[in-house]
């Protein structure tokens, strides 16, 4: 979904920024840098259902970190296209 979503941002010449980054080996869900990757099942609130997001947790951990870089990048950019 990802990809189609980056293909239409082309295709409209989308006015700001996007990037795509994928984590080959990592889960669905995108981790707090530097927390746990090693408990990645939850529990539905209303109806108890357990699920995980998948991936291993050596490279949910290096996605974690890596896209938190990628967030701390974009915001330092975005303060600096305001000033």
């Amino acid at each position: 979904m990802a990809e189609i979503a980056i293909r239409r941002l082309e295709q409209k010449n989308h006015a700001f920024p996007f990037r795509h980054v994928s984590y080959p080996g990592a889960g669905h869900g995108i981790y707090v840098p530097y927390s746990s990757t090693t408990q990645n099942v939850f529990v539905h609130p209303i109806d108890g259902t357990q699920y995980t997001l998948g991936g291993r947790p050596e490279a949910d951990a290096e996605a974690g970190a890596d896209a938190w870089r990628h967030v701390l990048a974009f915001l330092k950019e975005s303060r600096r296209c305001r000033a």
